[in-house]
């Protein structure tokens, strides 16, 4: 395409073929209300401009009507080698011919417009500035070229291939080439002179695609110039310089017999392949480790469960995660901590092999994949010598860093097939090596599976169970050590189910915890205890005036535990010292700064806390002292050996002692025989609860034992 100078002479458009605009306009008048990006460099319209303006003031009335008089069709009024198209308004005034095509969607529910898509085609008319009743037509455009002496035709043609920003490569029947462009210059690192004369064949297929590039060039021979054009997605060739790279080609035929030429448009399109490439690779790899990831691990475990059809034994998972590798990430720094993870990994890799999959599930956890008639075995055989390295440590900035693992075991069986299924149970393998203290190896069996369903099946019902009013809250009482009297009580949920009966907490409260269901059964144990002992203050029920409920650690780590509390609070008359909140030890050391803001939080409002199972974890003295702690509470395994260890005996003396020093009351719990209640009274306790005084009661019971208040 060229435009008129003020001189009146043509001057080459500086638009480059291929570049494209659509339209969409609408309404009676065919307003314009949409226009895609292109317009600026295509037709000279900034953003917006054209927004609003009609159709028929940008496209010829007649090329619009001739586009539209195939309703619906999306009628191509040009084809990709460029004759003439759409004559359309350039914002300059001029009248450009652009490959276009109409399609007439006026009556579409969601359309409801005509959509018109405009293209710089590939070959270029003079096309002067004027009026469009003095633009000449297509009919008449395409006879003048046929008309020009073969000389201007061809200085036409020369200055398109040599302005397109496509490589542009001419060849005949035979393969020769007879044109070579700039930009193919550029492309391939042959000049024009080195080019032209030889076959293409030569200079750019690679030697694995002649055979192929043969067959395509008989193709279009045969088809001859009514053929059309073939557009190719990607086709790698080979630089003068050796390096490969992709081009995306389009091919079309002019001419016959001997004139027959085959021209060939073609665009770099490496980068984006490699752009793509480089998507692909971070979506199915870790970006830490380079290792495949979970994505990437499953559907190479789906094919082998294919290739295998699942025969038992020949697909095996190891499922690996370090132990404690949160200290040693905190202690180290993140940093530290990644550089440790890429050399788990490497060592990981070094010992599963060639043959086996490795890949990063996150954090400090790995997968490896086993194939083969021995798979399970390969896999426990690795998990031993994986284990047996870890013996050996990890050099991290100058400091030997040593590891622990637990490592989960499952191999596909009659009744484990799916891949899902054999993931989790690797997993739930490594759970249960890690519960066992790590530093072991699980391997999934029928036992396992078993409970593996069970639990399964307990999470399914608890997530059904607060709506079905299946839990009870029952009441243990607290007593002074030296009259017995109750009290105070320990609110404990209980759960009745449809079909199971009373599942014991046992059961339920661990998968509870692990689930997140906790959090809302927590939220309502409190509320319902509250409820109670506001109405037992106003003397519908026991003589017991303290109520003591236990939060979770999931409880503690959720930032609306404190307006849960409140709010609980709020909704009630009680006084809030008269509810104690019992949070274990391994609970507030597991997050110790979260749990003291939480801790402050609560104490604000006014509540008792108590440290429960204190002995058992590993809480510092420091630690004790900042938090707010009113009461601690004696676990039971130190209780049941006052009476006949001596050791242990001086365990408890010491916990009293360091409670009172803390200006802290002291419960001891699990208390079951006279002796260890002496022995309490002894060492100066000041409350006990257990066997020995109640079991955990319903409402009713605990109501006739302690008698309703006057």
């Amino acid at each position: 395409m060229c435009k008129k100078t003020v001189q009146g002479e043509f001057m080459p458009d500086p638009v480059a073929p291929g570049t494209k605009v659509t339209l969409v306009a609408g309404g009676p008048d065919l307003t314009i209300r949409h226009v895609g990006a292109g317009a600026l460099e295509l037709l000279g319209y900034p953003d917006g401009t054209l927004t609003g303006t009609s159709l028929s003031d940008l496209v010829n009335a007649d090329d619009l009507s001739a586009g539209l008089g195939d309703a619906g069709s999306g009628s191509t009024v040009t084809d990709v080698t460029g004759r003439p198209g759409l004559r359309v308004r350039h914002k300059d005034g001029s009248w450009r011919v652009l490959a276009g095509q109409v399609t007439d969607l006026r009556d579409d529910s969601f359309v409801q417009g005509v959509i018109v898509n405009l293209e710089q085609p590939a070959l270029l008319a003079d096309v002067p500035h004027g009026a469009a009743e003095d633009m000449p037509s297509i009919e008449q455009l395409m006879a003048e070229e046929d008309d020009l002496p073969p000389d201007a035709v061809r200085q036409r043609y020369e200055r398109m291939v040599e302005m397109t920003r496509d490589a542009y490569v001419e060849i005949d029947a035979a393969g020769v080439v007879s044109a070579w462009n700039n930009r193919a210059e550029t492309l391939s690192g042959w000049t024009s002179d080195e080019a032209v004369g030889r076959k293409m064949a030569d200079l750019v297929v690679l030697p694995r695609n002649r055979a192929t590039h043969r067959r395509e060039l008989a193709a279009l021979v045969e088809a001859g110039e009514g053929g059309r054009p073939r557009h190719i997605a990607e086709l790698p060739i080979r630089g003068k310089d050796g390096e490969s790279l992709v081009v995306a080609v389009t091919t079309w035929v002019t001419g016959e017999g001997p004139s027959l030429r085959i021209a060939m448009l073609a665009q770099d399109v490496s980068r984006q392949r490699a752009a793509e490439d480089a998507l692909a690779h971070a979506y199915n790899h870790d970006a830490l480790t380079g290792l495949p990831n979970r994505s990437q691990f499953t559907y190479r475990l789906r094919i082998a469960l294919k290739n295998t059809n699942g025969e038992p034994g020949t697909v095996a998972i190891l499922a690996f995660n370090a132990d404690r590798f949160k200290a040693i990430n905190d202690s180290l720094g993140h940093e530290a901590g990644d550089e440790l993870l890429v050399g788990l990994a490497n060592r990981i890799g070094d010992l599963a092999g060639p043959d086996c999959l490795v890949a990063r599930l996150g954090a400090d956890s790995f997968l490896v994949l086993h194939q083969g008639d021995d798979a399970e075995k390969q896999a426990q055989d690795l998990a031993a010598r994986l284990l047996a390295s870890l013996k050996t440590p990890f050099l991290v900035r100058g400091e030997e860093v040593f590891l622990a693992a637990s490592i989960g075991i499952a191999a596909v069986g009659e009744s484990l097939i799916d891949a899902t299924e054999l993931l989790s149970s690797a997993d739930a393998a490594m759970g249960r090596a890690k519960k066992r203290g790590g530093a072991t190896v699980e391997v999934f069996g029928e036992s396992m599976r078993i409970r593996v369903s069970e639990r399964m099946n307990t999470e399914s019902s608890l997530h059904r169970a607060l709506d079905r009013e299946e839990f009870r809250v029952f009441y243990q009482p607290v007593v002074d050590i030296r009259s017995t009297d109750a009290v105070a009580v320990e609110a404990l949920v209980r759960w009745f189910h449809p079909e199971r009966g009373l599942v014991g907490p046992d059961k339920f409260i661990p998968v509870a915890e692990e689930s997140g269901l906790i959090v809302p059964i927590g939220a309502w144990v409190l509320e319902e205890s509250v409820r109670k002992l506001q109405a037992w203050g106003e003397g519908a029920g026991p003589r017991l005036s303290d109520m003591k409920v236990n939060l979770s650690a999931r409880q503690i780590d959720q930032p609306e535990i404190v307006a849960t509390v409140d709010e609980v609070l709020s909704n009630s008359s009680i006084d809030p010292e008269k509810l104690t909140l019992e949070i274990t030890e391994s609970a507030l050391m597991n997050n110790a700064d979260l749990a003291l803001d939480v801790l402050k939080a609560l104490k604000d409002l006014g509540v008792t806390l108590a440290i429960d199972d204190f002995g058992t974890g590993y809480s510092s003295l420091a630690y004790l002292r900042r938090f707010p702690l009113d009461i601690l509470k004696v676990d039971k395994s130190f209780v049941d050996e006052i009476a006949t260890n001596v050791e242990g005996k001086a365990i408890v003396s010491s916990i009293i002692n360091l409670a009172h020093t803390l200006d802290m009351r002291v419960i001891a719990e699990g208390v079951e025989t006279e002796q260890q209640l002496d022995e309490l009274r002894r060492m100066g306790c000041d409350l006990a609860q257990g066997y020995l005084f109640s079991r955990p009661l319903p409402e009713d019971e605990l109501t006739g034992r302690y008698g309703p208040k006057d």
